[in-house]
């Protein structure tokens, strides 16, 4: 019988999630702009400013709570949480570096991709994560690079900034700035014919 009731809790959430699983499409892949990534290589000021809020973040540390239930995730403690997020998130990144590639993706994209393998964090770059959305349960899983590498649901935490379009994909938050981007580059553009 609990098993009859997780399956359904797990089928019957939202009602309205099939139609906006089909107005979304089956994959939904990044909503940048490249000028975001450009101004960020280009543009002194968007770099400054977008390195200055990357830069204070992740020099941030998490408390992880020792109230916390001894099972943060199935098969992780508040421990090892706690390692993850503070110290060694993977064999080959520092906290701080790891952090600061999540932070850039958040800030240039709109979302942040974390791939847990039950025993450590890795970064996946954005731009190259698709989402595969689900008719009953929200999302079916992630694929990477051209839908060549499949992720479960499971195995990804995703976060995404906030969007008036979509309710999978967060929006850049240099999408408000980008009249006054291109106009930088417009000036940039004159100024070096001229001289």
């Amino acid at each position: 019988m609990l098993n009859n009731l997780a399956n359904w809790v797990a089928e019957k959430f939202n009602r309205a999630q099939p139609q906006i699983a089909i107005e979304a499409g089956t994959e939904l892949s990044t909503t940048a702009q490249p000028v975001f990534t450009q101004a960020f290589e280009r543009v002194e000021a968007v770099n400054r400013g977008v390195t200055m809020i990357v830069q204070a973040a992740a020099s941030l540390d998490y408390d992880v709570k020792s109230s916390l239930s001894s099972s943060v995730v199935v098969g992780t403690r508040a421990k090892q949480l706690n390692t993850l997020l503070n110290y060694r998130p993977n064999p080959y990144q520092s906290a701080q570096d790891f952090r600061r590639n999540i932070f850039t993706d958040f800030l240039l994209e709109g979302n942040a991709f974390i791939y847990y393998d039950g025993a450590f964090l890795y970064h996946l770059p954005a731009q190259q994560v698709k989402i595969e959305t689900d008719e009953k349960t929200y999302i079916s899983g992630y694929s990477y690079s051209n839908s060549t590498i499949k992720f479960g649901v499971d195995e990804v935490f995703s976060f995404h900034d906030t969007s008036s379009h979509s309710i999978y994909r967060g929006t850049s938050r240099l999408l408000a700035a980008k009249q006054s981007i291109e106009t930088i580059y417009s000036m940039q553009l004159l100024q070096k014919n001229f001289f």
